[in-house]
């Protein structure tokens, strides 16, 4: 939650149970403003229309199931305001080698069941993001990769997430 200090509240959620050691960080930091949640990965812990910003960055690629992606698109539109915006990173499929790509394909880019802490399990093309985002009722800003050592790192050195930015009308 660096970018706490850029917002009056921050409100950040995590399916990990070291929220204690979270919040002992920031406050070190000098951070103050924000609240920390368990979430269940299934919904985010925020009254409908009342977050102005989503940002989800390394998060979205370690998800379990394609379903569980279009549900968290649904929970970004249901608590957002109108005019809000989210900005969601996700595992890129151009990163993928050969061998990945043939078991994503195998699994039916649905779910790698066996993969290692922090793989890349789930994948989704820019396009499709797209139009998963828009037919929830979401305007596409913004699509685009990351960079290496974001967000400091080389604008030229392409990371291994891809993202969409969308608004709500």
């Amino acid at each position: 939650m660096p970018h706490a200090i850029f917002f009056g509240k921050a409100i950040g959620v995590d399916i990990h149970d070291q929220g204690a050691i979270v919040e002992k960080h920031l406050r070190a930091a000098g951070k103050n403003n924000f609240s920390l949640h368990r979430g269940d990965g299934r919904s985010l812990p925020a009254p409908d229309a009342s977050v102005d910003f989503v940002y989800s960055f390394i998060v979205l690629q370690h998800l379990p199931r394609f379903d569980v992606f279009i549900n968290y698109l649904r929970e970004c539109f249901r608590v957002l305001r109108q005019g809000g915006v989210a900005q969601l990173y996700f595992g890129s499929w151009r990163k993928l080698s050969w061998k990945d790509r043939i078991r994503h394909f195998a699994a039916g880019y649905r779910e790698i069941a066996d993969a290692p802490v922090n793989y890349t399990s789930l994948v989704v093309r820019k396009g499709k993001a797209k139009t998963l985002a828009r037919g929830i009722g979401f305007s596409v800003v913004d699509s685009g990769c990351s960079y290496k050592r974001a967000p400091d790192g080389y604008a030229s050195a392409i990371g291994g997430q891809d993202y969409i930015t969308v608004r709500k009308p």
